[in-house]
This record gives C-alpha cells, structure tokens and sequence, in this order.
C-alpha cells in the first residue's frame, strides 16, 4: 500500500519503489552482472514474503500497471536494477507465480520446530502424528527452522490454516530461528489463526510461555498453555504430545 510506481517513458524506466526488490547488495549495479543469482533468487523471495506476502491483491494490481507499461527498466528502491536482458522478466514471473490466488483446499498445518539435541523434534514428530491421526485429509507437515529456506517458512506461516510451532530453551528463551520466523507473521490476516507451541528444556523452560504470548499478542487462537518438557521426552511424553496434537486438530 504504501510503494508507488514513477515512470519516465522517455527512458522506458519505471522506478518501483518496494515492488520487485530485494534487500541485496553486490559490487555491480545492474543485475546483468549478478555474481551470486542463487543468492539473489532467495533475496527476492524472502524480500516478497516480508514486504508483499500479506497483499497479493496489491501485487496483482501492481503487475497489471507494469503490464500496461512500455519498460525495459525496473529502478528498484532495494536491490539491484532489473533490466530486460536480465532478471526483470525473472522478478515479474516470480511475483505472478506467489501473488496468484489461491483455491480453497485441504487444511495446510505446518509444524515449525528447532532442536538443539534432537528432544523438541521427537515432539514434534509426535504432534505431528496426533493431527493427521485426527485430520487425515490435512496437508500437515513437519518444518525444520534449524535449516529450512526462512522465506518459504514465513510464506506458510502466514498461508497456513493453523501452524504448531516448537522451540528448546536456550539462556532463557526460545532460539533466535523462531524469533525471525514470528517477526514476519502477518498480524492484520492471521487473527485467531489456531496455534500450538510446545519445546523441549533443561532448566527453567521459559521458551513455550514467551512465544505463547508473543503469539497471543498478534491475537493468534493459541491452544491450551503449551506443551514443555524436561530434557529427553518419555514414552509417557511422547504419547502425551501424540494427544495434544489430536485435541488441537480437533479443535478447529
């Protein structure tokens, strides 16, 4: 809403503000000469899931004034400048591809977790089992912030019918991965989406109680008081979280 478009035709160049950009920097400017597309290609989508994912019908809107435009030059605010014999065509595709609408279809439930030695991560596999068991039609699936694209990981959050979402406790909190991961939930879209939370701890476990508020404060519908457990999780544990993940998918 707030990125507007400046065209000067006698150039063919429009300057696009926000739109099509990417936080990413290299020693040349044009992206003809990009040392690092890969790099670039992951800049871009995770530029549009923090900046763009939360309006597609603005992207939308925003590509069919490009279209109705004689341009061989985007000037981005952020990024390198996209030309026509680079990565323009590239950067449009891409946003076509993520702003399009969506059919309505099966629940998509991602469990988000990190573990630092593995006992968060046998929770959530047992969560994860407790949803399908109790929603089998559901695309649920297990998400591993330790190493998973961040991009892609806060374009589910924000498109997912309900999200479980897992964390150890480290000096006191939960780790920074999950912390990057919530910064970009899209507050206005995502209120009373359902939301479990749950970790593994040594000590005082204050992890699952500080996203539990952090995700009570963006006004999420956040299951029970969250699911903790002290170091390696029992039989008992395991089958406890197995249950957990059936009433929350019950739930909704």
């Amino acid at each position: 809403p707030d990125s507007m478009f400046t065209y000067l035709p006698e150039e063919k160049v429009v300057f696009s503000c926000d739109f099509l950009g990417s936080h990413y920097c290299e020693i040349n400017t044009l992206d003809t000469a990009i040392i690092y597309p890969k790099k670039y290609e992951s800049a871009l989508a995770y530029y549009y899931a923090a900046i763009f994912g939360p309006f597609p019908a603005y992207v939308r809107k925003g590509l069919e004034k490009l279209a109705s435009l004689d341009f061989n030059v985007a000037a981005t605010s952020h990024g390198p400048v996209l030309t026509r014999d680079g990565r323009l065509g590239f950067a449009i595709e891409k946003y076509t591809e993520w702003s399009a609408e969506k059919e309505q279809g099966a629940l998509c439930i991602p469990v988000f977790f990190c573990s630092a030695y593995g006992n968060t991560k046998k929770l959530a596999e047992a969560i994860e089992r407790g949803i399908k068991r109790s929603k089998p039609e559901a695309d649920v699936f297990l998400f591993d912030l330790s190493d998973g694209d961040m991009s892609e990981a806060a374009g589910l959050i924000n498109s997912a019918s309900a999200i479980a979402i897992g964390s150890p406790t480290i000096n006191a909190d939960a780790v920074a991965n999950v912390w990057q991961l919530l910064s970009h939930v899209d507050a206005i879209n995502s209120k009373k989406k359902p939301a479990l939370v749950f970790g593994s701890y040594g000590w005082s476990g204050e992890a699952v109680p500080n996203i539990t508020a952090r995700l009570e404060g963006l006004r999420m519908k956040v299951f029970g008081e969250g699911y903790k457990v002290c170091f390696v999780p029992s039989e008992e544990d395991i089958a406890a979280a197995e249950k957990l993940g059936e009433d929350f998918a019950s739930s909704f």
